[in-house]
Protein backbone atom coordinates (compact mmCIF):
# COMPACT_ATOMS: atom_id res chain seq x y z
CA UNK A 1 0.00 0.00 0.00
CA UNK A 2 1.23 3.75 -0.94
CA UNK A 3 0.74 6.94 1.15
CA UNK A 4 1.70 9.97 2.37
CA UNK A 5 2.39 11.72 5.10
CA UNK A 6 2.42 15.90 5.27
CA UNK A 7 4.90 17.19 7.97
CA UNK A 8 3.76 20.66 9.21
CA UNK A 9 6.38 22.67 10.34
CA UNK A 10 8.96 20.12 10.15
CA UNK A 11 11.91 20.10 12.51
CA UNK A 12 14.89 18.16 13.69
CA UNK A 13 16.12 19.17 17.39
CA UNK A 14 13.82 21.51 17.69
CA UNK A 15 15.06 23.24 14.41
CA UNK A 16 13.11 24.08 11.37
CA UNK A 17 14.27 21.92 8.38
CA UNK A 18 16.41 23.97 6.08
CA UNK A 19 15.67 23.91 2.29
CA UNK A 20 18.93 23.14 1.45
CA UNK A 21 20.77 19.82 2.48
CA UNK A 22 24.09 21.80 3.49
CA UNK A 23 26.14 25.24 2.23
CA UNK A 24 29.36 25.51 0.77
CA UNK A 25 30.64 28.93 2.10
CA UNK A 26 33.10 30.77 -0.28
CA UNK A 27 36.36 32.56 0.13
CA UNK A 28 34.50 35.75 0.44
CA UNK A 29 33.38 36.65 3.85
CA UNK A 30 29.32 35.71 4.44
CA UNK A 31 28.48 34.51 0.76
CA UNK A 32 27.68 30.63 0.06
CA UNK A 33 26.11 28.33 -2.04
CA UNK A 34 23.12 26.26 -1.38
CA UNK A 35 23.91 22.41 -2.28
CA UNK A 36 20.81 20.02 -2.86
CA UNK A 37 18.11 22.67 -2.04
CA UNK A 38 14.29 21.72 -2.74
CA UNK A 39 13.24 18.43 -3.44
CA UNK A 40 17.10 16.61 -2.41
CA UNK A 41 16.32 18.24 1.18
CA UNK A 42 12.70 17.69 1.52
CA UNK A 43 13.91 13.81 0.59
CA UNK A 44 16.60 13.91 3.13
CA UNK A 45 14.14 15.12 5.74
CA UNK A 46 11.25 12.35 4.92
CA UNK A 47 14.28 9.72 4.43
CA UNK A 48 15.31 10.31 8.25
CA UNK A 49 11.87 9.92 9.47
CA UNK A 50 11.62 6.31 7.82
CA UNK A 51 9.96 7.52 4.36
CA UNK A 52 11.11 6.60 0.91
CA UNK A 53 11.30 9.92 -0.47
CA UNK A 54 9.25 13.68 -0.68
CA UNK A 55 6.45 13.86 -3.36
CA UNK A 56 7.37 17.61 -4.55
CA UNK A 57 4.77 18.64 -2.53
CA UNK A 58 6.16 21.29 -0.25
CA UNK A 59 6.26 24.58 0.84
CA UNK A 60 8.85 27.16 2.16
CA UNK A 61 9.38 29.74 3.90
CA UNK A 62 11.91 32.93 2.24
CA UNK A 63 14.14 35.30 4.01
CA UNK A 64 13.78 34.34 7.42
CA UNK A 65 16.01 35.18 10.34
CA UNK A 66 15.50 32.21 12.55
CA UNK A 67 18.01 29.56 12.61
CA UNK A 68 17.87 26.32 10.44
CA UNK A 69 19.24 22.76 10.22
CA UNK A 70 20.40 21.55 7.61
CA UNK A 71 20.09 18.05 6.94
CA UNK A 72 23.29 16.43 5.25
CA UNK A 73 25.33 16.94 8.38
CA UNK A 74 22.63 18.18 10.76
CA UNK A 75 24.09 21.17 11.30
CA UNK A 76 22.95 24.67 13.03
CA UNK A 77 22.69 27.02 10.31
CA UNK A 78 22.90 29.75 12.45
CA UNK A 79 20.60 33.00 12.54
CA UNK A 80 21.05 36.39 11.97
CA UNK A 81 22.46 38.91 13.98
CA UNK A 82 19.91 40.58 16.44
CA UNK A 83 18.65 43.65 14.19
CA UNK A 84 20.32 42.78 11.28
CA UNK A 85 17.19 41.92 9.40
CA UNK A 86 18.41 40.49 6.34
CA UNK A 87 16.74 36.83 6.45
CA UNK A 88 19.39 34.54 4.89
CA UNK A 89 17.00 31.47 5.82
CA UNK A 90 14.85 29.86 3.58
CA UNK A 91 12.80 26.71 5.81
CA UNK A 92 10.54 24.24 4.72
CA UNK A 93 6.91 24.96 6.21
CA UNK A 94 5.90 22.21 5.00
CA UNK A 95 7.17 18.34 2.89
CA UNK A 96 4.59 15.87 1.86
CA UNK A 97 6.88 12.29 2.61
CA UNK A 98 5.90 9.42 0.93
CA UNK A 99 5.68 5.26 1.66
CA UNK A 100 5.55 2.82 -0.89
CA UNK A 101 4.25 -0.28 -0.25
CA UNK A 102 6.13 -2.20 2.01
CA UNK A 103 4.24 -0.49 5.47
CA UNK A 104 3.64 -3.62 8.17
CA UNK A 105 0.39 -5.81 8.38
CA UNK A 106 -2.62 -3.70 8.11
CA UNK A 107 -0.90 -1.27 6.24
CA UNK A 108 -2.02 2.72 6.37
CA UNK A 109 -5.51 3.35 5.04
CA UNK A 110 -5.58 7.24 4.44
CA UNK A 111 -3.14 9.93 3.66
CA UNK A 112 -2.47 12.00 7.28
CA UNK A 113 -0.57 15.52 8.00
CA UNK A 114 1.64 15.54 11.28
CA UNK A 115 0.79 18.91 13.09
CA UNK A 116 2.86 20.95 15.33
CA UNK A 117 2.26 19.28 18.63
CA UNK A 118 0.15 21.33 21.42
CA UNK A 119 3.28 23.21 22.74
CA UNK A 120 4.09 24.36 19.02
CA UNK A 121 1.03 25.54 17.91
CA UNK A 122 -2.35 24.54 17.78
CA UNK A 123 -4.17 21.57 17.03
CA UNK A 124 -1.17 19.33 17.17
CA UNK A 125 -1.57 16.11 16.52
CA UNK A 126 -2.10 13.44 13.30
CA UNK A 127 -4.58 14.53 10.95
CA UNK A 128 -6.67 12.51 8.05
CA UNK A 129 -6.42 14.58 4.72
Amino acid sequence: MEGTVRFVMPKINGLPVDYCSEYQHSEVPGLRRGIDCGLPAATRYCRSQGFDDATGDFVVTYYSSRATLTMADASMHAADPPGDGKGRHTWFTSITCRFLGHVGEGGVTADLAVVPSAGEGKDGGVHRV
